[in-house]
């Protein structure tokens, strides 16, 4: 609660509205991680399966393409109805991996619910940037991320014990919960220009913020080529696993603090800073190849994820999309997935590898060379905005003096 007000105080975005944004986008976004870290990546035998590491690589790839469809469906079809469609479609096909995941039957599943997530996603995405006010839309964003991982976390801890197909109920309840928003929101369809894919991406400043963003997964992809983070240990599987929680601790926290960052200064300052504290960290453990420098990797990763997400696709893309229709801004972003699958489904089916000092030097390489195109991209924070708050933070002082030199 204390984080809530802290949140919403002197906001301007209507409470319905900023609540009925972060539970849409906030347990789909969970939902997703844990479709993919439970049914992919820690199932007995992990992506190791050639059934398992299919399914996910269908299952992330049906998300990227259907968003690309569900843009273009979505300006045709009233935004509420489509969105209730979505939620329901989600709803329907959970329970559908209750197929043995070594099995064949296993592809089928993986392509539906990648679908369920991905058509939807960037009408979710352009309704929380039509809900929120541009001056607030980073911090709003940021809690929808903290949010969003504090589900994951706990619908974690609830289910470890479980079976696949509890595990599936309490999913489906989850994915079933953005119904709330849907229900507490009208949802009035946005009145804005339609654009073609070509006028998107030639968009100058759209460009120069998503190259950065495609460098971003490409890092992610590279990383995948690492044959093994830190040599064999008896504390190597314990500290593989800390370093996945320390990965969406640090995207959780530095999404919310970001957010209040890229309101206040502006949203270059904090992209930056992201791109180079990951490049820092993998240089050091190129040079030092140690647990406790694997687990500073690990942090700064989620802390660049939180800031790069939260910040460029939650709040930029809406900013640069401005009065225009974002869902083709939104699904274009989605198709990052599939630069970093490519090179997932390299490592995996031509068995390529190499030694994690090397790839770390070309990590920390291709992340200061993403600093390169925001160095020439607007910031897409209005300075009259920014001077205007200054303002009135100034004259809320002055007003404070003033009440306590009268006071006796």
């Amino acid at each position: 609660m204390l984080v809530l007000g802290a949140l919403t105080k002197s906001m301007t975005t209507e409470k319905r509205d900023f609540i009925a944004a972060v539970l849409l986008f906030s347990p789909t976004f969970a939902w997703f991680y844990i479709i993919n870290a439970c049914f992919y990546e820690h199932i007995p035998g992990g992506v190791g399966q050639d059934w398992t590491f299919l399914g996910q690589a269908l299952f992330l790839v049906s998300m990227s393409c259907s968003a690309i469809i569900g843009s273009m469906i979505s300006e045709r079809l009233n935004r509420k109805r489509f969105l209730v469609i979505w939620v329901l479609f989600g709803v329907l096909v959970t329970p559908s991996f209750v197929i043995e995941e070594t099995s064949i039957f296993f592809l089928l599943p993986s392509i539906f619910v990648g679908s369920s997530v991905g058509i939807g996603f960037p009408s979710c995405l352009a309704f929380f940037a039509d809900s929120t006010k541009i001056e607030e839309r980073a911090r709003v964003s940021g809690f929808a991320l903290l949010l969003a991982f504090v589900l994951f976390l706990l619908i974690v801890g609830i289910t470890s014990g479980l079976e696949s197909v509890e595990v599936l109920f309490v999913l489906t309840i989850l994915r079933a919960s953005s119904f709330i928003a849907l229900l507490i929101s009208p949802l009035k369809d946005v009145q804005g220009k339609r654009k073609t894919w070509k006028t998107v991406l030639s968009n100058r400043d759209f460009g120069l913020f998503y190259l950065s963003w495609l460098l971003f997964w490409l890092v992610g992809g590279i990383s995948t080529l690492v044959d093994r983070w830190l040599p064999p240990s008896p504390t190597y599987d314990a500290t593989m696993s800390l370093g996945y929680i320390l990965v969406f601790i640090g995207t959780a926290f530095a999404g919310l603090i970001s957010g209040f960052v890229a309101d206040r200064f502006g949203r270059k300052k904090p992209i930056i800073f992201g791109f180079i504290i990951l490049g820092i960290s993998y240089a050091i453990f190129g040079v030092a190849n140690e647990e406790i420098t694997y687990l500073a990797s690990q942090l700064f990763f989620g802390v660049s994820y939180g800031i790069i997400f939260g910040t460029f696709f939650m709040t930029v893309v809406g900013d640069l999309a401005s009065t225009d229709l974002k869902e083709r801004y939104y699904a274009i972003g989605s198709l990052g997935f599939i630069l970093y699958m490519i090179f997932l489904l390299f490592s995996r089916v031509f068995k390529l590898s190499a030694p994690a000092s090397a790839v770390t030097s070309i990590l920390s390489l291709v992340l200061f060379v993403a600093v390169v195109p925001l160095l020439f991209a607007p910031e897409t924070l209005p300075e009259v905005l920014v001077r205007k708050r200054r303002l009135k933070e100034h004259l809320e002082k002055v007003q404070k003096i003033i009440e306590e030199e009268k006071t006796p």
